[in-house]
């Protein structure tokens, strides 16, 4: 079944929930209640199941509309384009090109030289035109949506030089990691249209962060919040905040994040409590 990132949606907010391929019911898949599943990409580079293959599962099997997720640390262009083809033939459409920090080594892991995320991209869109990364023709063309990432955590005139590259490398839609504040959002725009004289053109999937008692974070997190989840066992609160804010200027597109934890386990009820709020706001 082929789902398409930008087609026609139930709501009229665009949700994208992140999901891990081993920590949920193999027999029923998650239930968050997402526009589309991100299949998470071997989190602390643990060995799980292959995140395009875990997405042709979720579509095969349960009709999910997924994402999935390369990673140019470990993937030659040869290994991706190659995964790329195969993820088609199950009509698979939309993948994230993830760039991964360098993380930890292991003595019997072998890094090829990365490739950066805008090459990547790049390739892809010439593969979408039926040509691969060797310039030989093929003779199947391919569509992919394709998904870069981008970290907030410092928002200045070089996010905003990495974020136009990527989009003129090919980028259709960006996610974000966590934010924390509508102020994020509205800085990262203005930064953006002062550098370039231009708006963001393409959709931003801001990350929102749903935590709970003891989870973990790719960012540091605000005293106020952590002190909302102590007292209540979430973040819920400051989040209906902060979507509250979100609306107010304009944007409705979300990567939420649920609540994961050291032990590899996610709280995708949370999650699902989350979404169905943010929908009813929205």
């Amino acid at each position: 079944m082929k789902h398409s990132l930008h087609g026609e949606k139930n709501y009229s907010s665009s949700v994208i929930t992140d999901i891990s391929p081993t920590s949920m019911e193999l027999s029923t898949g998650p239930d968050v209640d997402a526009d589309f599943l991100s299949v998470a990409y071997n989190p602390g580079q643990s060995v799980q199941a292959s995140s395009s293959m875990f997405a042709c599962y979720l579509e095969s099997n349960f009709n999910m509309p997924t994402i999935f997720t390369v990673c140019p640390r470990d993937m030659n262009l040869l290994a991706i384009q190659s995964t790329l083809l195969g993820a088609s033939l199950f009509g698979l459409n939309s993948v994230i090109v993830l760039e991964g920090d360098e993380g930890k080594h292991h003595k019997n892991m072998y890094f090829p030289v990365p490739a950066k995320s805008t090459e990547v991209i790049e390739s892809i869109k010439k593969l979408t035109k039926g040509i691969s990364f060797s310039g030989k023709s093929l003779q199947r063309h391919i569509k992919f949506s394709i998904g870069a990432v981008l970290d907030l955590q410092t928002i200045d005139e070089k996010l905003a030089i990495s974020l136009y590259n990527k989009i003129t490398a090919g980028a259709d839609f960006i996610i974000t990691q966590p934010i924390f504040s509508a102020t994020e959002i509205e800085l990262l725009h203005s930064v953006y249209f002062n550098k370039f004289r231009e708006k963001i053109p393409i959709p931003l999937y801001y990350g929102i962060p749903v935590l709970g008692s003891g989870s973990l974070c790719f960012r540091d997190v605000p005293s106020e919040v952590m002190d909302l989840v102590s007292l209540y066992g979430n973040n819920l609160t400051y989040l209906h905040t902060l979507m509250k804010d979100c609306k107010r200027i304009g944007v409705k597109e979300f990567y939420v994040i649920p609540p994961f934890y050291s032990n590899g386990s996610r709280d995708y009820v949370l999650a699902k409590q989350f979404i169905k709020e943010l929908r009813q706001m929205f």
